[in-house]
């Protein structure tokens, strides 16, 4: 059941960012069929969750840059260093597994 599966990517989340499991930091709507967790910080904000379809599921994790001034803009320094140096969008051709990663980039 998808109770399970975004149970065990909540607890994982959790766990490797160190995120309490609180009602502030949990999203998701079984009518949408969408369950998942956020890190609940400003400006760079970590996610993960779980899509279902039938008994197909998808999980998903992002990170969301938000455009805060803060720190010289964060962001626009994330975006000029992967411009020099594509980091993120190579991070799949490091993975062993074979699984395809799709990387989504828009504002």
């Amino acid at each position: 059941m998808v109770a399970d599966a975004s149970h065990y990517l909540i607890q994982a989340f959790s766990q490797l960012t160190g995120t309490p499991v609180t009602s502030e930091v949990l999203f998701g709507s079984r009518s949408l069929r969408v369950a998942g967790i956020c890190d609940g910080a400003q400006g760079v904000q970590r996610n993960a969750w779980v899509e279902w379809e039938g008994e197909t599921q998808m999980a998903y994790a992002a990170v969301n840059l938000e455009g805060k001034v803060y720190d010289g803009w964060p962001v626009a320094r994330f975006i000029e260093r992967e411009l020099q140096d594509a980091r993120l969008l190579q991070t799949p051709t490091l993975l062993s597994s074979h699984t395809p990663v799709e990387v989504l980039w828009y504002r």
